[in-house]
């Protein structure tokens, strides 16, 4: 998980709209630092006694429920039935206030948007992280109409994403710092997203990554940018030999 650096303005104004109940999206690219953001959400949460339940990923009603039973535990009955459980957990939130905290928000069936609309009448904040990467993406959320508020997740500064680095980079030291050149690439290729640049100094120690005393910044990005769309896009890419000028095998896109 990447700590939340730079973002303390950014967390403070989140707390006062889904305490009060509202419904608020976050988008962003992958990388962007939204998961971080919302653990530290619950973190603050958690200090001022507000409950609150967290989805690491949230595609099914299933997911749903299972995080409103962190604000609501007593329902959690293994003889009852999902419904039966829902439908106490919406009478206790009349009267008790909770946030829901729903990550990797992705497209949801009749159900989960019919239960998430019950739940805005009632005292139960909303937050949403969805990740967009094209234009389609933010396109297909803004047709939900399920939000109060849409919040973009902005860029890193660039000092708050060297820190990141350099603590990463703390756990497998480099064989030198970075020079003036290899920062500047180094934060281009990241381009203000937290995760990305965590991975890089995570890995910039490795012999691979250098070559003649030189930081090879442009594979550091591939293999980054490799690793994050098989994770999150199903697509397979071949590593590259930093010594060899043979044309990269066929990509293979997996199940997504």
């Amino acid at each position: 998980m990447v700590e939340v650096v730079g973002r303390d303005k950014f967390v403070k104004s989140l707390l006062p709209p889904l305490t009060g109940g509202k419904r608020v999206v976050l988008y962003g690219p992958i990388g962007i630092g939204k998961s971080a953001i919302l653990h530290e959400v619950a973190k603050r949460l958690r200090t001022i006694g507000c409950p609150y339940g967290l989805a690491s990923s949230t595609a099914t009603l299933h997911d749903i429920t299972r995080a409103l039973l962190q604000v609501y535990p007593e329902y959690d009955i293994e003889e009852w039935s999902q419904q039966r459980i829902r439908g106490r957990m919406k009478i206790a939130a009349e009267n008790r206030a909770g946030v829901l905290l729903l990550d990797h928000f992705q497209d949801i069936g009749t159900a989960s948007k019919g239960f998430l609309k019950q739940l805005w009448t009632l005292k139960i904040g909303i937050l949403a992280a969805v990740d967009v990467e094209f234009p389609r993406d933010a396109a297909r959320f803004r047709s939900l109409k399920m939000t109060d508020k849409r919040i973009e997740v902005p860029p890193l500064d660039k000092d708050s994403m060297m820190t990141i680095f350099e603590t990463a980079a703390g756990e497998h030291p480099l064989p030198r710092p970075p020079d003036d050149k290899e920062r500047r690439a180094i934060l281009r290729n990241a381009n203000g997203r937290p995760g990305w640049i965590k991975m890089m100094g995570q890995r910039a120690g490795k012999p691979r990554y250098w070559n003649d005393g030189r930081l090879l910044t442009g594979l550091l990005r591939i293999d980054v940018s490799s690793d994050i769309a098989g994770q999150y896009l199903g697509i397979s890419f071949p590593k590259l030999d930093p010594r060899s000028s043979a044309p990269p095998a066929k990509v293979e896109r997996g199940p997504v």
